[in-house]
């Protein structure tokens, strides 16, 4: 379906920030960044820690887990352009596969229960690719719902604003978290909850495009 006719000049930034699904990519988005944060910061002490590793092992496995997810998320990515015509996208039809990337991006959770470090490096690895697939095309989600084209570098930046607002509290929470319980474990599924939350949001709230007052969205094909 084609976007109405665009009239002169964006939409401020008011009416911007009055979109309910502005509000919702950036807080799902938020879900993606709070795990970002949280094994940029803490991974390699996790692996230290907990598991004994040295300085340079742990960092040559987070390297692996980040090299693996770099090209593991281009191809998904490419995929998921090939999958829906350009009226779907906009539409809204990219939330299905932001929506699919929180399930194995979850595996994050479950990392503190594992005692093999390679199987701790696999799961990680896979909710890595699918964190990094699950940003990029959130962020393009929000380009697909934005109006008007001269509004997507605003609506872009406030969404990414108040998502890196969410997750700058993870590694301080995860802090926090570790010196109460001794160990990672709750940190790890605290993330997973992010997770969660931000999956529920994505789906419960998106209504509408964004710097506009049309109805909801139309259906997707």
């Amino acid at each position: 379906e084609a976007r109405p006719p665009q009239q002169k000049g964006g939409a401020t930034i008011l009416r911007l920030l009055a979109s309910r699904s502005l509000w919702a990519l950036a807080l799902a988005q938020g879900g993606f960044v709070y795990e970002a944060y949280m094994l940029l910061s803490w991974l390699p002490n996790f692996l230290q820690t907990q598991h004994h590793i040295s300085i340079f092992s742990s960092g040559a496995y987070t390297a692996i887990i980040y090299g693996t997810a770099v090209l593991g998320s281009i191809l998904l990515a490419r995929l998921s352009d090939r999958i829906f015509s350009t009226a779907a996208l906009r539409g809204g039809a990219r939330k299905w596969v932001v929506a699919f990337s929180y399930l194995p991006a979850m595996l994050v959770a479950v990392v503190p229960q594992v005692d093999s470090v390679w199987v701790i490096v696999a799961l990680l690895t896979i909710s890595v690719t699918f964190l990094a697939n699950g940003i990029s095309l959130n962020t393009a989600l929000c380009n697909d719902l934005v109006a008007r084209p001269e509004d997507a570098g605003t609506a872009v930046a406030l969404f990414t604003l108040v998502a890196n607002l969410v997750g700058f509290v993870s590694p301080i929470v995860t802090g926090y978290v570790v010196q109460a319980t001794g160990n990672f474990n709750m940190a790890f599924v605290l993330t997973g909850v992010m997770l969660l939350v931000g999956v529920a949001v994505l789906l419960g709230m998106i209504k509408g495009g964004i710097g506009t007052a049309e109805p909801s969205l139309p259906p997707a094909s």
